[in-house]
């Protein structure tokens, strides 16, 4: 397993373990949850700290950067060659952000990065950016993406100042810990020019931070009302619905039998019809035989198509209707044309 992918692992580690404990003590601070409802868990952290407009977020961060090797970041001139910097750079730095929209906002960033290059003397890495935020605002728990554009600089002894612009682009989540503050973990790209390459051809150096935001502006939780639990998602509560585990769209949020059939309107297909389960409709061939209605006009015997009729023997005597010649008179028994 590779060195970054470790660092990766942990950092979420981290984070997870952090919500953990922050989800076992959400119900001893929550509101607004009904009591019939659950008190606490990840649903009510959830909804208690969504993002919200006109908000302000100051945030502090360290985390690690990976300098390309085939950077640009150098004094051009004839007396300087470019070096690479070490593999892995420690970074702090801090970051203000403004959202004028639960959604949307803007963010500005500066951090250093003591390093060293290749021949082993110290270096510096810094940087600053200003992107573009866009974030889910349905849930206390925000992924989030950004990008941007920036500068990315190094000073050292063998290489002199030089400062690149950079294209910054990333994702990452906040995880409030209460009103005023969050956890926030951001994965991110910042792309410069290649070294000894052609113009606009990009080089990476990814970057792993943690960092601790504060918010101004927000309102208190204490002001925005959780909305009571509804498990059947019908539009009643739990509190009002009769029937909490059953959506229906009734005044007591259970569903209805209009035909009186006893197979409830959601599991009958046709709840205008009286008629038996599983379906609800009704049996339109009640005596078996084939012909179902309105074109049996004998429902209740067993017949014969077309018409869904027994065959009768109309005369009596004993030639049923089908196969006697003359159907309304009986044969006379005395052995002429007996057929």
């Amino acid at each position: 397993m590779s060195k970054k992918t470790v660092i990766l692992s942990c950092t979420f580690l981290l984070v997870s373990a952090e919500l953990h404990a922050q989800t076992q003590t959400s119900g001893e601070v929550g509101v607004g949850v009904s009591s019939q409802g659950s008190a606490g868990g990840f649903d009510a952290y959830n909804q208690r700290y969504k993002p919200q407009a006109n908000t302000w977020e100051l945030g502090l961060f360290a985390g690690l950067l990976f300098p390309s090797s085939e950077h640009n970041i150098f004094a051009a001139r004839e007396d300087i060659a470019q070096e690479p910097y070490a593999d892995t750079a420690f970074e702090i730095g801090t970051r203000l952000g403004y959202f004028f929209l639960p959604y949307l906002g803007v963010e500005a960033s500066a951090f250093a990065a003591p390093s060293e290059v290749e021949s082993g003397r110290s270096a510096m890495l810094y940087g600053a950016s200003g992107v573009v935020v866009g974030q889910l605002p349905t849930m206390s728990l925000t992924p989030f993406v950004l990008v941007g554009g920036g500068m990315l600089g190094g000073v050292s002894e063998p290489m002199g100042n030089d400062m690149d612009p950079a294209v910054v682009f990333g994702a990452g989540l906040k995880a409030p810990l209460s009103e005023h503050v969050a956890l926030r973990l951001d994965v991110r790209d910042t792309m410069t020019q290649k070294f000894d390459a052609e113009n606009g051809d990009q080089t990476h150096h990814p970057e792993i931070l943690l960092g601790v935001t504060f918010f101004a502006g927000r309102s208190s939780a204490a002001e925005v009302p959780l909305a009571p639990p509804d498990s059947d998602r019908d539009g009643l509560s739990d509190a009002e619905d009769k029937c909490p585990r059953v959506a229906a769209l009734t005044p007591d949020g259970c569903p209805e039998d209009s035909d009186g059939d006893g197979v409830l309107d959601p599991d009958d297909h046709c709840p205008r019809e009286a008629g038996q389960e599983p379906d609800g409709c009704p049996d339109l061939d009640e005596d078996g035989d084939g012909v179902p209605l309105p074109c049996d006009k004998c429902p209740e015997e067993k017949g014969v198509a077309p018409d869904g009729c027994p065959i009768r023997d109309t005369d009596g005597d004993g030639f049923m209707d089908d196969v006697d010649k003359c159907p309304d008179q009986p044969e006379t028994k005395n052995g002429y044309q007996a057929d």
